[in-house]
């Protein structure tokens, strides 16, 4: 567990599997694993009593099968617990594929409206575009800014 976290990049979600017979992953796991390689990270640990207060007191697992999520730094871990289907995991992993402040990446940028291969929401053909992020807590007064539009005119 430790080594797994050390690894992982810090702007993906950690996924860790508890499994009491350290069986491999089924196929379907392995498929939900390539199909969110970009958000997530994905790693499986053996269940074992021993190391039960460990698990608790680092993620609050108190038994096994389970999974966790991991989001950002010092937000509480979000715990499944029990066997999980193709179509119950697939919906898990989306509801919690995101950090709670998603990182911009090319993964995200384009639903923002900036994209690294110079394509934005003003059109391909624009030769001069900028892109704003905006960000915060929900609220009224982050909506209303998120609508206004930002127009420049750059004068050489």
């Amino acid at each position: 567990g430790k080594n797994f976290l050390a690894k992982t990049g810090p702007h993906k979600v950690k996924v860790i599997f508890f499994s009491k017979t350290g069986e491999r992953a089924s196929p379907f796991v392995r498929q939900i694993s390539r199909n969110y390689w970009a958000y997530a990270s994905f790693a499986f640990v053996l269940w074992r009593e021993e190391e039960s207060s460990i698990w608790w007191n680092t993620f609050e697992v108190e038994s096994a099968p389970a999974i966790v999520f991991l989001k950002d730094p010092g937000v509480k871990p979000v715990v499944y617990y029990g066997s999980f289907n193709n179509s119950r995991l697939s919906e898990v992993m989306e509801q919690n594929k995101l950090q709670e402040l998603p990182q911009l990446r090319s993964v995200t940028s384009m639903e923002l409206g900036c994209d690294a291969r110079g394509y934005s929401r003003a059109g391909s053909d624009t030769t001069i575009w900028y892109c704003v992020i905006l960000a915060g807590r929900l609220s009224p007064e982050l909506n209303k800014m998120r609508e206004v539009s930002i127009s420049a005119w750059i004068l050489i």
